[in-house]
């Protein structure tokens, strides 16, 4: 992978995701009091303005844009500006490890290219044994970008961009163009819509082919939309619900009424908070891996000449 090809997937990623951005989830605004608002929720959901203990940094706002009757708003929130943190993060990475060199040396250089092994070895090649090289920039791409906007919101008072459904829909869309060029690129056209007729000539009589195909097309397209829609919402709840569980071990000694904890609740909360803190670790790894091989099996079926 060279740095160039890796970096020219980033900025189509930043760009469908600047259009996703549009409208996402509602934010509180940074005049609202905190208390009016539910701390899961507070923590959950998508604001404009970024929060450290004692410091509120308020992020800009722009004017919403209206476009017939849909209202665009450009405003930057907290899972984008954390979302743009992972975007450095990766460059750096990619600058810091672009020279080719047979063996890499140190930690942190035998990490990533034990990482790209593993992407390449099991998850590409035996999803497209024959084009697996074309596309391994960009399934390494996408699966130390995942990696890293899941990573980052595990450290406190940091957010995970991976949380708010219009990010993760703009990654399902990038797999989804990828998907459908490559398609096209290898079959044409014709060829590429033959696939969705997956009864062939002579597995039946010619009437009944022809029947079942014009029942079975509609179905077999309509995977387009679906997969991609399953990416995106199994990437979102399972990033929504590894934090909903923490908070709520956290949270349950707390007495909103008196504004107080309940030392004998918050300590057993606080064990349960901890294990599941340690197992988002492990879901960071996996929810980047399950992202990467369902695009990497989408695409490379895509390219075999049928289903």
């Amino acid at each position: 992978m060279t740095s160039r090809q890796s970096i020219k997937i980033l900025f189509l990623i930043a760009a469908l995701l600047i259009s996703a951005n549009l409208s996402a989830v509602p934010y509180r605004t940074p005049t609202e009091p905190a208390h009016e608002q539910d701390p899961l929720m507070h923590h959950l959901s998508d604001h404009g303005y970024i929060e450290f203990p004692g410091i509120k940094i308020e992020l800009p706002r722009f004017t919403p844009v209206k476009v017939g009757s849909f209202t665009l708003d450009f405003s930057l929130t907290n899972h984008f500006a954390f979302y743009w943190l992972g975007f450095i993060i990766l460059i750096l990475i990619l600058r810091r490890f672009k020279k080719k060199k047979l063996v890499q040396t140190g930690f942190m250089g035998q990490m990533v290219e034990a990482i790209v092994l593993f992407v390449r070895d099991d998850i590409v090649k035996p999803a497209m044994p024959h084009d697996y090289n074309k596309f391994l920039p960009f399934f390494l791409t996408l699966f130390f970008f995942l990696l890293i906007q899941d990573i980052i919101g595990l450290f406190p008072f940091m957010s995970q961009a991976t949380k708010n459904l219009s990010i993760t829909s703009a990654f399902a869309i990038i797999v989804l163009i990828v998907w459908q060029i490559a398609a096209v690129s290898k079959h044409g056209f014709f060829g590429y819509m033959k696939t969705f007729m997956p009864i062939k000539k002579g597995d039946m009589a010619a009437p009944a082919v022809i029947g079942m195909n014009i029942f079975l097309f509609p179905l077999e397209f309509m995977q387009i939309l679906t997969k991609p829609f399953a990416l995106s919402i199994r990437l979102f709840a399972n990033m929504v619900a590894g934090h909903a569980v923490i908070l709520t071990f956290l949270l349950l000694g707390w007495n909103s009424v008196n504004l107080s904890w309940n030392i004998g609740v918050i300590i057993p909360g606080i064990f349960g908070a901890v294990f599941i803190y340690v197992l988002e670790i492990l879901v960071a790894f996996l929810q980047a891996y399950v992202f990467t091989l369902l695009s990497a099996m989408f695409i490379g079926n895509a390219l075999e000449e049928s289903h």
